[in-house]
């Protein structure tokens, strides 16, 4: 019995060295000689190994190497990454946002394209890893990790350095421990509800950031406001039952993500220096006697306003000629804010997700759609979910008329006839195209010859289609998941690099791995529990 118990033990160390040779090889040294005591503790750490500076073994050495050889201005990029919990999911958004927030890059235009091109350096120096690639450039990443060997690197290094400290218990909250640090991380939510940590943490009242990423807490905990040079805060994993209004006092802040059940208060624009706004709410309950919610109107103040994110509330137009000139990206509204009024008031919008409640919504909302055309010609993306759709009707009267130039559309719920796609396939620009959920209903899609000039990437989820003839010139990439009725597929495949078939009709899935090598791409037919 014990030697099946120390193969367990030894198993479990082994793959918490998460498939690195080098990493098993020495905790292997490390074990030498030790008491099934400490193999047996040593399986219950977070890390088999603590990678520092100055350990005198050859994987240490190594990985400092490979830190000290990166250019000089990727160094801060790096530690940043890790800030990150363990296997936490590193969004490139995510990190692009912070990043920015945090002034690594200055100001100048184009700031997100060079903070992308910064994580992309890193992914070739082979210190970050790719977990998964972008729909719109198959070469960028969608999500990004580390290997536990450089993000222990990165934790020792930026807390001998001062540039961030983890906070997971009790004892990493005392005054030796946090005395200027310049980023608190919160791995654990569950110590601010210690007084003694409060007042530990007025102790650096000139922190920069602080980083809630510990599990999400259903209660509210106690926030510290005592930073008073706080320029970036990041507690959606906390919960407030009201807006905390000792925020306001924070004028530095950039970048603000926060969960909380009620509005913000009226006077937001106090926080003039903010470029992300995150907001959301803990349950968001609408009710259909009730209009939209709308964000304060204080909003419009907000011009250096980059990010803005408010699931659940809307932009109502402004009553004077105020603009939102550096606004780019706009999430979790709904119809009413896509109204002339308010997007011709944002004039280099270029992102836009939109979120309609069918259940509540009239249908004379979703005419928004052809107001898009008529303010913007340059669009990146355009999202649309309309959530508990009515299957028996047609959601969305008609097709948005979308800008020539968009280049990622994104569609759930509205339950087109395919007859309507001939609008979306003649955007000589689109690249990547991703149908779930009764976006189009009908048992056959065919295209023809012409359309879709410029598509890359196509997502089918979810969706009553039977029959799929698909003729696409520079298609390189198709998943078709979740499409429980689909019996066939053409094989106009020659210049598609990927297809993948995820969940489907078991005998058309059976079909598809008989066929594979006949397809002209290479074909991955299975189960997966990715979301692209």
């Amino acid at each position: 019995r014990r030697s099946a118990v120390e193969n367990f033990i030894g198993k479990k160390i082994a793959k918490n060295c998460e498939g690195l040779p080098a990493a098993i090889i020495q905790v292997g040294e490390n074990l030498r000689g030790k008491s099934f005591e400490e193999w047996k503790t040593l399986s219950e750490k977070e890390d088999p190994l603590v990678i520092t500076r100055y350990d005198d073994t050859p994987l240490s050495k190594a990985l400092f190497f490979s830190y000290m050889m990166l250019p000089q201005h990727l160094k801060p990029f790096f530690m940043y990454m890790g800030v990150f919990p363990k296997h936490y999911g590193i969004s490139r958004s995510k990190l692009i946002k912070l990043w920015v927030s945090e002034s690594f890059l200055g100001t100048e235009p184009g700031i997100e394209e060079i903070a992308g091109n910064a994580l992309g350096l890193l992914i070739v120096q082979s210190v970050v890893l790719k977990e998964k690639h972008a729909s719109v450039d198959m070469y960028k990443c969608k999500n990004t990790s580390l290997h536990f060997t450089f993000r222990s690197l990165c934790v020792s290094e930026a807390k001998s350095e001062k540039f961030f400290h983890i906070l997971k218990k009790y004892t990493d909250c005392t005054p030796e421990n946090i005395k200027r640090q310049q980023r608190l991380c919160i791995h654990n939510n569950v110590v601010l509800a210690f007084t003694q940590v409060h007042e530990w943490m007025e102790l650096v009242p000139n922190a920069q950031s602080l980083l809630c990423f510990g599990p999400k807490q259903q209660y509210p905990v106690l926030l510290p406001f005592c930073f008073r040079l706080l320029k970036v805060l990041d507690a959606l994993a906390l919960r407030f039952y009201e807006f905390p209004h000792q925020l306001l006092a924070l004028v530095h802040l950039t970048h603000l993500s926060i969960t909380c059940d009620r509005e913000l208060p009226n006077y937001i624009s106090t926080l003039s220096n903010l470029d992300v706004l995150i907001f959301t709410r803990y349950h968001n309950i609408k009710f259909s006697n009730n209009g939209p919610v709308c964000l304060p109107i204080d909003i419009w103040n907000m011009h250096k306003l980059r990010q803005l994110y408010c699931e659940g509330f809307d932009l109502q137009p402004p009553p004077d000629n105020s603009h939102l000139e550096n606004l780019l990206t706009v999430s979790g509204v709904s119809a009413h804010s896509c109204i002339t009024e308010v997007l011709s008031r944002i004039p280099n919008l270029n992102r836009i997700a939109v979120q309609i409640e069918s259940t509540h919504d009239s249908t004379e909302t979703f005419n928004f759609f052809g107001h898009f055309a008529s303010v913007y010609e340059e669009f990146e993306s355009f999202k649309c979910v309309v959530v508990n759709p009515n299957l028996s009707s047609q959601i969305v009267r008609s097709v948005p008329n979308f800008p020539m130039n968009i280049r990622k559309i994104s569609l759930s719920g509205c339950g087109y006839p395919w007859e309507n796609m001939e609008v979306i396939a003649s955007l000589p620009n689109l690249i990547a195209l991703k149908l779930r959920w009764y976006a189009f209903c009908g048992p056959l899609w065919k295209t023809s010859t012409g359309q879709f000039p410029s598509l890359e990437f196509l997502l089918l989820e979810d969706l009553d289609i039977e029959n799929l003839e698909l003729d696409i010139p520079y298609l390189r990439w198709v998943i078709v998941r979740h499409c429980y009725k689909l019996e066939n597929i053409s094989n106009q495949f020659k210049n598609t690099g990927l297809l993948e078939v995820d969940d489907c009709n078991p005998s058309f899935m059976k079909k598809m791995r008989e066929c594979r090598s006949f397809l002209g791409a290479e074909a991955k037919v299975g189960s997966s529990s990715t979301d692209l």
